[in-house]
């Protein structure tokens, strides 16, 4: 047992630390189809205090709490294009990358169906003053396909008018808006002109041929007789009394910053912008494996492991629930999220990719292969684990195979 509790304790410890979840999507969580896992938010409180909230990456810290995020998808769907929508950043997620963002369910579904389950978005942070506290941040090469194919933009026009939009959204208190293709924004170019001015050109003085004199010797640098040989000669500079440093002399290693509130961006800015965005860009392939690993990570065996010992001793799990409350809490929202998200992956078609929807068991007559069963979930969200065999007759599957 206590070979047990130790392996549980370090795994809840990485569970705290885990990492995961898709860089430059959104997903949704809460509610009681996901265990309730919005209550006791990281921000404080026991529940929202909105239906439109969302939580990011613990790599923030407390620093986005409060702040509102206007998110809009860039994976065109025909249907909810363009659709914006403002949440409340009020809970941490542990296993979400830094340009990761859970949505509420409302919020979700808001901007797109829900069967979808996860959509690559572009997204911006700010305080109720419209003063930004997360810079934008979006998947570049696919930002930059959906502005040229939907709206005939350039990238560079798009992000610019987005971020102009999401900010006014927060400013006046908007919940809801479309996109508005027709504001076009003319991208700043940097210009060099030159001014070629007329003078009167005086006429030349001829040159005054220069007199060379000769100047009298110094006597006392005569020297009568041999020289002796010169011996080594040292030659000391004194330095300079002024070290300051010019305004305009450039500073080794210093990246140069975009300000945050600046909404007109350049080409130029775009790039410094996408060099130091917080994470990777993936490619579409390996969302499965990622779920997968996600799932099947620390924080599944932490579940794992925490519902082993509530069976085998109740006891000892209350006793560490009341210790380690924070963690049990992580280690629920941790397990819960990757198995809503295990499911969302294994019931994706291989259409996806091409935004060709099938209708359900398309691709077999009677079961999905890629669906697990909802008996194989309990009603708080997390995977059911059994310590004994349970008989196959008490399966459903089984029970409608008979008949």
């Amino acid at each position: 047992m206590k070979t047990i509790i130790f392996s549980l304790l370090f795994a809840l410890y990485f569970a705290l630390i885990k990492a995961g979840g898709d860089p430059y999507y959104a997903t949704f969580y809460g509610g009681s189809e996901d265990g309730d896992t919005e209550l006791n938010p990281s921000c404080g409180g026991k529940r929202p205090d909105t239906k439109y909230y969302a939580a990011v990456s613990t790599g923030y810290g407390h620093d986005l709490c409060d702040s509102y995020a206007v998110v809009m998808a860039v994976d065109a769907d025909g249907k909810n294009d363009g659709k914006m929508v403002k949440v409340k950043i009020i809970d941490s997620c542990h296993e979400c990358e830094r340009s990761h963002i859970d949505l509420s369910r409302y919020a979700f579904t808001d901007i797109r169906a829900k069967k979808d389950g996860e959509m690559k978005v572009i997204w911006v942070a700010a305080n109720s003053k419209g003063k930004v506290t997360r810079d934008i941040v979006y998947p570049s090469s696919q930002t930059e396909k959906f502005a040229k194919k939907q709206y005939g933009l350039t990238k560079t026009q798009f992000v610019s008018m987005y971020k102009k939009q999401a900010l006014e959204m927060i400013k006046e208190g908007k919940t809801h808006a479309t996109f508005n293709k027709s504001e076009v924004v003319t991208t700043p170019k940097t210009t060099v002109s030159a001014t070629i001015s007329a003078t009167a050109t005086a006429p030349v003085a001829a040159p005054t041929p220069a007199t060379n004199t000769t100047a009298p010797a110094d006597k006392a640098s005569v020297v009568e007789g041999p020289v002796a040989g010169l011996g080594n000669i040292t030659i000391t500079t004194g330095k300079a009394k002024d070290n300051s440093i010019p305004d305009d002399a450039p500073i080794v290693g210093q990246t140069k910053i975009i300000d945050p509130n600046k909404t007109d961006y350049t080409d130029e800015d775009i790039k410094i912008i996408e060099s130091q965005f917080p994470d990777k860009e993936e490619e579409e392939s390996s969302y499965t494996v990622g779920v997968l690993s996600a799932a099947l990570g620390v924080s599944g065996a932490a579940g794992i492991g925490l519902i082993y010992l509530k069976k085998q001793s109740p006891g000892k799990y209350e006793e560490l629930k009341q210790k380690f409350p924070e963690a049990f809490n992580n280690v629920k929202r941790s397990v819960s999220r990757s198995a809503t998200s295990l499911r969302r992956g294994l019931t994706r078609v291989s259409s996806k990719k091409n935004h060709e929807e099938l209708p359900r068991h398309a691709d077999h007559t009677k079961e999905n292969y890629r669906e697990m069963p909802d008996h194989m979930f309990g009603d708080d969200g997390l995977p059911r684990i059994t310590l004994y065999d349970t008989p196959m007759n008490e399966f459903p599957e089984t029970a409608s195979a008979k008949n």
